[in-house]
């Protein structure tokens, strides 16, 4: 599940818009915004363009798009 979060804020920090990087994944930011709230899945491609374009390690990569901590309750 993506980390909406981080990537919102990786965003921030790199001064990138989402329409700038729906631009530059050839999506509208429509499309983009479906697939950063989990209405459409991100491609393996996608998701390689951003971590290239975002200059992500790819622990930071992994970090944002397969966060499986993302939507669990805490445990007790």
């Amino acid at each position: 599940m993506i980390n909406v979060r981080k990537l919102k804020s990786v965003l921030i920090l790199k001064e990138i818009s989402q329409q700038d990087l729906a631009y530059n994944l050839g999506i509208s930011k429509q499309a983009l915004n479906y697939k950063i709230n989990g209405r459409t899945p991100f491609k393996v491609s996608e998701i390689l363009k951003i971590q290239k374009l975002l200059k992500l390690s790819k622990e930071e990569r992994d970090n944002i798009f397969f966060d499986y901590r993302v939507g669990k309750e805490p445990t007790k």
